[in-house]
């Protein structure tokens, strides 16, 4: 059954119930704060495990939700960052206009909108729903062509039932070609490695020293997912996304880790250093589009210019040392940096993706370095 999270502001509230109940007839499992909270539970931990677990989120806009800032508008900007991995066409976040209202730019310029107030609106959003649980449930079965392989995504689930019980949900992906079996194999074999590495480091949390007390019972729960950012014959850069809940804490952990592949003559793991001629002032200049594109993205999500406090902790993040930049994809035209919360601005403003175009840094970028093969076919 296809698990959509509702993010909505508070005062919403009686505008979207209706909502809920709709797709709740209609045979989806809908997931909203007051209906599934229960009493005694960390609210803001069980919100964050929702939204994660979700196949699909919906965004009910109004004027209320596009200036409130807190939970509504990190879930709306992860939203927005997790589409960044999905196929083209592939359905995740539905943004819904419940009143008219200026739809954030982040979101207007990458999907389109449904305004419920036109008369076959909830036609639409049914249509949505059920074409992205057909997608996902043919991904899961057939796997997915993608330049010289198909990729298929193998499940994880675990559940240990103890007073200091785990959950675990992993998708990692195993790799098949018949033009780079080498290749293919050894792909699948590095990511099976780190799903294994991942499940035996977390298991481990029920032999902490703490956790047998009355204060840490509960459940730590750990979801990691893949994305592909760009496949073809010759480059391959992917990032996985880690979300992990640990009883007793007040809410949730994300970090991404990126893995960026030369694929001939043979497999090579690449670093961000590798692509530039000159490494001190590729950094400095790496470092300045950054948070310049920093600036510009906390405009459009805050609605108002960051201040002296703001900027600073972007410098902190951002700054020109290459370990602030080693989450970082690459496609055809672009590197991505990939930052968590925390690292260059407030947890409330969730995660951030940056586009460095290859075009502003042609003078600091090796001029037959491995970004050019991304335009190989």
């Amino acid at each position: 059954m296809l698990k959509v999270f509702l993010s909505y502001a508070s005062e919403d509230r009686s505008l979207v119930e209706p909502f809920y109940n709709r797709l709740l007839s209609d045979g989806f499992d809908p997931w909203i704060d007051f209906k599934k909270l229960l009493p005694g539970q960390n609210w803001a931990l069980e919100i964050e495990r929702a939204f994660t677990d979700a196949n699909v989120v919906i965004l009910f806009l109004s004027p209320r939700s596009v200036t409130k800032r807190g939970f509504v508008q990190r879930e709306a900007n992860d939203a927005m960052e997790k589409l960044r991995y999905k196929l083209p066409g592939d359905i995740y976040a539905i943004p819904l206009l419940l009143e008219s209202c200026e739809v954030p730019s982040h979101i207007s310029d990458r999907i389109q909108h449904i305004d419920l107030r036109h008369t076959d609106a909830w036609i639409k959003v049914r249509a949505s729903l059920n074409l992205a649980a057909e997608q996902q449930k043919i991904e899961l079965r057939d796997g997915v062509e993608a330049g010289p392989f198909r990729i298929y995504t193998d499940k994880i689930e675990e559940t240990y039932e103890a007073d200091h019980s785990h959950q675990i949900f992993i998708l990692a992906p195993r790799f098949e070609s018949a033009l780079l079996e080498t290749q293919a194999k050894e792909l699948t074999v590095i990511f099976a490695g780190r799903t294994a590495k991942l499940v035996a480091e977390f298991r481990s949390q029920s032999w902490d020293s703490g956790a047998s007390s009355d204060h840490y019972k509960g459940s730590d729960d750990l979801n990691d997912s893949y994305g592909i950012a760009f496949v073809n014959a010759k480059m391959l850069s992917l990032s996985f996304s880690n979300h992990s809940f640990f009883a007793g804490a007040a809410h949730g952990n994300t970090f991404f880790r990126t893995y960026n592949f030369a694929l001939l003559p043979h497999l090579s793991l690449l670093g961000l250093p590798l692509f530039f001629s000159n490494l001190s002032v590729g950094l400095q200049k790496f470092s300045q589009l950054c948070l310049s594109e920093l600036e510009k993205e906390f405009k459009a999500r805050v609605g108002s210019d960051a201040d002296d406090s703001d900027r600073e902790w972007m410098r902190r993040g951002a700054g020109p040392k290459w370990e602030n930049f080693r989450a970082f994809t690459f496609d055809r035209t672009k590197f991505t940096v990939l930052f968590p919360p925390y690292q260059v601005s407030a947890y409330a403003l969730g995660t951030w993706g940056i586009d460095i175009p290859y075009d502003d840094l042609l003078d600091v970028l090796i001029p037959d370095g491995p970004h050019t093969l991304t335009r190989s076919e």
